[in-house]
């Protein structure tokens, strides 16, 4: 009974942590939104294979009810943390993309003229 309330409490907290972490990095911009479809897509695949493996173990042995419970508690604890860490490292990798640099670039390109003529460079760093 104490092993199902700490799991469940450590999926809580992951939860919290991998959305505090989505505010924080402003999620809503389209790359992120891309990250996060691609690390979907990668756990999605994960927890069909997890899930496959659970039911070809309780099918082929005999597990007990309370033991098929806890391998799907922990897939989903280990999803979750996948996901998490999946993210991250995909998000740390491509935050070199600028999509407001890939529009300026558009926009002179349907005018003809470069995006130094449509806009004017300022150092905001200082």
């Amino acid at each position: 009974m104490y092993i199902q309330t700490v799991v469940f409490a450590l999926a809580g907290a992951l939860v919290a942590w991998q959305i505090s972490y989505a505010k924080k990095r402003d999620i809503f911009d389209e790359f992120a939104r891309e990250n996060l479809k691609t690390t979907d897509s990668i756990c999605l695949k994960i927890a069909y294979t997890l899930m496959v493996i659970a039911a070809v173990a309780c099918i082929f042995s005999d597990f007990s009810g309370e033991l098929a419970g806890y391998c799907i508690i922990i897939s989903i604890l280990l999803l979750t943390i996948l996901r998490a860490v999946i993210f991250t490292v995909i998000d740390q990798k491509a935050c070199r993309y600028n999509p407001s640099l890939k529009l300026a670039m558009d926009i002179a390109k349907v005018f003809h003229v470069t995006v130094e003529d449509l806009f004017e460079f300022t150092d905001d760093d200082k």
